[in-house]
């Protein structure tokens, strides 16, 4: 886990940014979103674009996504996506601006010049975020056991926080305490 987390940290970044993803059905809640990153990617010599079509295994690109976003300060994620990036409440640091950009609505036609105005110390700690964040969101081999592989993967974190989320809930229940709605939900659909 620590070479790869090194390669990353080590890659060497010669564009701004990057966009792996498709256009969208007109009305998809991303197609907006998306149909702008796009666009400015096509327009960008700072901007790497894998077009991805539906029809594509994410397998069958692997290495021409991973090197992609090897090669981006910044890897563009829009809203809507895709329901996997809203599961990951329990993988990723809450203060999402430790790790992440947020383009306002109104900036959406302007990202290149809203990611270039971020200083490169900014970008370098931010990075350094997401590379703390890798084996979080990595599922290793069934039979490890994370003290002796020294991490503690997706499948770890995953039963850690269920399991606080579960006597957080017992323990309120069993004093009369209300819980919060959104806080019984394990994910948002």
């Amino acid at each position: 886990m620590s070479s790869w987390q090194n390669e990353v940290r080590r890659s060497k970044r010669t564009h701004l940014f990057s966009f792996v993803g498709g256009t969208r059905p007109k009305g998809h809640v991303a197609e907006v979103y998306q149909s702008a990153v796009i666009s400015q990617c096509k327009n960008s010599k700072n901007c790497i674009l894998v077009f991805c079509k539906h029809w594509v295994s994410a397998w069958d690109a692997a290495d021409e996504i991973l090197g992609a976003m090897k090669r981006a300060r910044f890897c563009i994620q829009p809203p809507g996506d895709t329901r996997t990036r809203r599961s990951f409440e329990w993988y990723i640091p809450e203060r999402r601006e430790d790790w992440s950009v947020f383009i306002r609505p109104e900036q959406l036609n302007k990202i290149e010049d809203v990611l270039s105005k971020i200083p490169e110390k900014e970008i370098q700690r931010m990075r350094e975020v997401v590379i703390w964040m890798i084996p979080r969101v990595t599922y290793a081999h069934p039979s490890a056991n994370w003290a002796e592989i020294g991490f503690r993967d997706a499948v770890d974190t995953a039963l850690v926080e269920l399991t606080k989320r579960v006597r957080h809930i017992k323990d309120n229940s069993s004093t009369g305490t209300a819980v919060a709605p959104g806080k019984l939900a394990l994910w948002e659909a």
